[in-house]
């Protein structure tokens, strides 16, 4: 029972994913080059480039972490409008 419910979870998550595209919403991309952008480094200057889409507060985000010289670099950005809502 547990695994049909993750895998249900999961087919929800990228049918989900498609559908923001469609919606107007950023893509997981254009979140990674607003982070790049904010922190001034290129991908080519980057290692362990990871994001994730999450709803934190009822707002929907894509979290974008990645490391730069030994430094981790962690950015929340809205889904819906590009902004960034938390860096670290």
């Amino acid at each position: 029972m547990k695994r049909i419910v993750l895998l249900l979870l999961a087919l929800l998550l990228l049918g989900g994913c498609s559908e923001r595209k469609n919606t107007g919403m950023l893509t997981a991309e254009e979140a990674e080059n607003i982070a790049l952008a904010k922190a001034g480094l290129t991908r080519e200057e980057i290692a362990g480039l990871h994001s994730e889409y999450d709803v934190e507060r009822g707002v929907p985000v894509y979290e974008v972490e990645f490391t730069h010289n030994g430094r981790e670099y962690d950015y929340h950005i809205s889904a819906e409008n590009g902004q960034i809502v938390y860096w670290e």
